[in-house]
């Protein structure tokens, strides 16, 4: 897995009114932007998409720690989950393991 960029990310308006996601609570520097988000198909919708992508890396570390949690608890009781495959295939997937 390559290492992405850590947390927390932010995201906001630019000077030139677009959207962007960066990683260092610093909109203006534009080496340490990750993404730049377009007004497609509705501002509304853009700054959801925004919001959605700033809190991958919170959202990854609790999918990690909920399934650390099932696993040792599937182990412990012989059952397994509903869930717990969406949940692995969703971290592979985040880790570019799928």
């Amino acid at each position: 897995m390559g290492k992405h960029t850590p947390g927390p990310w932010e995201y906001g308006i630019t000077r030139e009114g677009g959207l962007a996601i960066w990683a260092d609570n610093e909109p203006d520097h534009d080496a340490d932007a990750l993404a730049i988000a377009c007004d497609r198909p509705t501002r509304d919708e853009t700054v959801d998409n925004a919001r959605l992508i700033a809190a991958a890396p919170d959202l990854l570390a609790a999918a990690e720690a909920v399934l650390a949690s099932l696993g040792w608890e599937e182990k412990r009781s012989g059952t397994t989950y509903a869930g717990s495959d969406k949940l692995r295939t969703a971290i592979a997937a985040a880790r570019g393991e799928a």
